[in-house]
């Protein structure tokens, strides 16, 4: 194309005069117009802008000086949910024992005649009147043992060999309380009983007055240690309480003071 006698090479878009080709790339110039040049757009300019605003005069706050006040904060935004503590779960309890079924015992007729279970501390159900001979015979797993209240006698070897046998509550109701009822073994050297207390029986819950006809079938027990100290203390005329001498005048001990009452 010729614009004033000037072409314009659409090769390499370069400028001539009164040319059949460019001198610069050897094109033959047609009658071509050039295409337009575009402009070059003005640099964008960066919009700064300020993300938190700060308090201006008066404590007023300012959007950073672009002008107008902030636009209030929609009303429907939530708080940020803070997180749910969950609480402590506790230590799972120890497992307790459970206790002996109804099954485990044989009963007839209000005599308990056989234990079958395998229970660590046994309550013997209500209504048993009496323990038969051998119900508990040879159970070293036992540890324990609560008669309940009824209960009137107690025969022999009911708990023979019960080497692990500790604690026992035998009720007021019980009248006969056999000698071999808790025996461990017979030995001559006792011939009182004939047979020797269970070694680990040393918790036995009984009446005074039980406690006073049957203390020596439980010679490891504090109590029947206790009576048979004060027996003892009797039998040498000294006080049945501290085991002091016993004035002659008086009839009181010279160490406690209390009065001879036997």
């Amino acid at each position: 194309m010729s614009l004033d006698g000037v072409m314009f090479c659409p090769q390499c878009h370069w400028y001539t005069a009164g040319a059949a080709s460019c001198p610069r790339c050897g094109v033959s110039l047609g009658q071509e117009e050039p295409p337009p040049v575009p402009a070059e757009a003005p640099p964008m300019r960066e919009k700064t802008q300020s993300h938190a605003p700060f308090a201006g005069e008066g404590g007023k706050a300012s959007n950073g000086g672009l002008g107008g006040a902030l636009p209030p904060a929609p009303a429907n935004v939530q708080p940020a949910a803070q997180p749910v503590q969950s609480a402590p779960v506790p230590p799972a309890a120890a497992p307790t024992p459970s206790a002996p079924a109804q099954e485990d015992f044989l009963i007839r007729d209000g005599v308990l005649e056989e234990y079958r279970g395998r229970a660590k501390h046994v309550v013997i159900p209500k209504g048993v009147r009496v323990i038969a001979p051998d119900a508990f015979v040879k159970r070293k797993g036992i540890e324990g043992v609560v008669i309940p209240d009824g209960a009137k006698e107690i025969a022999g070897h009911a708990f023979y060999q019960c080497e692990s046998l500790a604690r026992v509550r035998i009720p007021p109701s019980v009248e006969v309380i056999n000698r071999q009822a808790f025996a461990s073994k017979y030995d001559h050297r006792y011939p009182l009983t004939g047979r020797v207390a269970l070694p680990a029986l040393r918790e036995v819950e009984m009446t005074p007055a039980q406690w006073k006809k049957y203390y020596y079938l439980f010679p490891h027990t504090p109590q029947a240690k206790r009576i048979t100290q004060q027996k003892q203390w009797r039998e040498r005329g000294l006080c049945q309480h501290c085991g002091g001498r016993i004035a002659f005048l008086t009839a009181q001990c010279r160490n406690c003071g209390k009065s001879k009452d036997y």
